[in-house]
């Protein structure tokens, strides 16, 4: 995992909600979210559900496979922390998609979260496709 950089120096807050972030990739619920959605707009969609509190809503967009690896009271209470975090932070100032890749029924999308404090962070998420709706499979910090 490579260290984020917040104006010169390490944030060790930042780099504790990212290593939550890489958590929830690995922990998942399989439930329904938006069918027509595409793997970019199935981690936005994750990230704002997570910067409102829908934690219930924020599982949905994990793969079942995570789920039975992790536990869905872990990933509840990742998604909680993350939320609590993201708060005291001032929330998501923007979400930009870097790049998506899509193969088959897999995809990898890279993006860059700017906090309301100012912080950057750029993130790679793998997603699956599971029963017709993209699934998070993983998280990893660049």
């Amino acid at each position: 995992m490579k260290k984020l950089f917040l104006t010169g120096c390490v944030s060790t807050k930042w780099l504790g909600l990212l290593l939550v972030l890489v958590l929830i990739g690995l922990v998942s619920v399989n439930a329904g979210c938006n069918l027509s959605q595409g793997p970019s707009k199935t981690v936005e969609s994750l990230l704002r559900a997570v910067e409102r509190g829908e934690i219930e809503r924020a599982v949905t967009f994990f793969s079942g496979g995570i789920t039975t690896k992790r536990g869905i009271s872990l990933l509840k209470a990742d998604l909680s922390t993350t939320s609590v975090e993201l708060k005291a932070d001032g929330g998501i100032k923007s979400i930009k998609v870097l790049k998506e890749d899509v193969v088959g029924e897999v995809a990898e999308v890279t993006i860059e979260i700017t906090k309301g404090n100012g912080s950057i962070a750029t993130l790679r998420y793998k997603l699956i496709l599971e029963r017709g709706t993209w699934k998070i499979d993983g998280v990893n910090t660049l």
